[in-house]
């Protein structure tokens, strides 16, 4: 079985409170998909001009230093916390907000539920993977969600974090690589000189 057992029971404040989270944090995540694409600097930053390296470099360094680039990362590193009990409580009371079930439909399904929840990864469970999953099924479900609607909600949110941190960790790598490939000696093969191989793959100034 695995560490998250018994989940939805009761054993203390600071597991039951549900995370503090800004306003519209689920939608903010879902805009920060269109608005935070990488670093806009990445294609200068490959130039084979020296100059127009280093001038990359400081706008990266900028941005990488700008509210543009640190607000999403805030977003998301909130949204890769562990989700505690009083977040994954949120999920359940969600289907409590479905007129067309019984009591003793609801009684099954959230035994169920703690089944399917129990059974996720840590990794699975976190606080923006919970907060996505209810947005997409307040969104686009009028009745009851199944189990394999919450699943797919919930991988569908962890695709989100996923990406967002893909595009969050290469903004940074494409830095760091321009600033290695301008600091690092300038090498030539043998038989070739280095003015052949500057003019081949090197800098152009």
């Amino acid at each position: 079985m695995s560490d998250n057992k018994d989940i939805t029971t009761t054993t203390g404040t600071e597991l039951t409170t549900p995370t503090s989270l800004p306003k519209c944090f689920a939608r903010d995540l879902v805009d920060d998909i269109e608005r935070f694409r990488g670093n806009p600097h990445h294609c200068a930053l490959n130039s084979r001009s020296r100059k127009e390296t280093q001038k990359a470099i400081a706008e990266s360094w900028e941005y990488l230093n700008s509210e543009p680039y640190l607000a999403p990362v805030r977003r998301l590193e909130l949204a890769e916390r562990p989700a505690g009990q009083g977040d994954i409580a949120k999920l359940f009371g969600l289907v409590m907000t479905f007129p067309n079930a019984t009591k003793a439909d609801l009684t099954y399904f959230q035994g169920r539920l703690a089944e399917f929840i129990d059974s996720r990864r840590p990794s699975e469970l976190t606080v923006g993977v919970i907060e996505l999953a209810i947005r997409k099924l307040e969104d686009t479900c009028k009745f009851l969600p199944t189990i394999a609607e919450i699943r797919e909600a919930m991988d569908q949110a962890g695709e989100i974090l996923a990406t967002l941190r893909l595009r969050a960790s290469y903004s940074v790598s494409c830095h760091n690589a321009a600033v290695e490939q301008l600091t690092k000696p300038r090498y030539h093969p043998p038989g070739l000189s280095i003015e052949a191989y500057d003019a081949l793959y090197a800098w152009t100034d």
